[in-house]
């Protein structure tokens, strides 16, 4: 409900406490789940176009908002988290955020530790952050024939 005070348009905080309010039978809460990873993939479809219009700042606004929605899913959204993480991942690359895009790579390789991307821009951001080595062990990981 502070939330609500501080911004009232916001409509994840709006949605919270509609189901804090009116508790969930079976059913409206699989829809709530539907509606929560709905709102995440619209932000993480936003932050992609943002991404590629060179929008990085945007883009990580955006994922960071998608990640927001899809915090309170359990497995139903694991693959949207990784999507936005990974994707955000990426943005902050672009920018330069080389702690950020670390934390998000790391963040990634802890639930889904051969996420080829997330091992390919771990490695990149190590390399940035001037961890030779570090960055030389992680290139080593990659499968080679992994397109991604």
């Amino acid at each position: 409900e502070a939330c609500l005070k501080i911004q009232p348009d916001n409509a994840k905080a709006l949605h919270r406490q509609s189901l804090a309010q009116h508790g969930l039978a079976e059913d409206e809460r699989r829809r709530s789940h539907g509606e929560v990873l709905k709102q995440a993939l619209f932000c993480k479809n936003a932050g992609n176009k943002l991404l590629t219009d060179r929008q990085f700042e945007a883009a990580i606004r955006k994922y960071s908002e998608g990640l927001e929605w899809i915090e309170d899913l359990d497995q139903i959204g694991r693959d949207t988290w990784i999507a936005l993480r990974a994707n955000r991942c990426q943005a902050r690359l672009k920018c330069g955020l080389w702690s950020e895009a670390l934390e998000d790579a790391e963040a990634i390789l802890l639930k889904e530790p051969g996420h080829p991307k997330a091992r390919y821009r771990r490695a990149k951001v190590l390399l940035e952050l001037g961890r030779r080595q570090e960055a030389a062990d992680a290139l080593q990981q990659l499968d080679p024939s992994n397109e991604d």
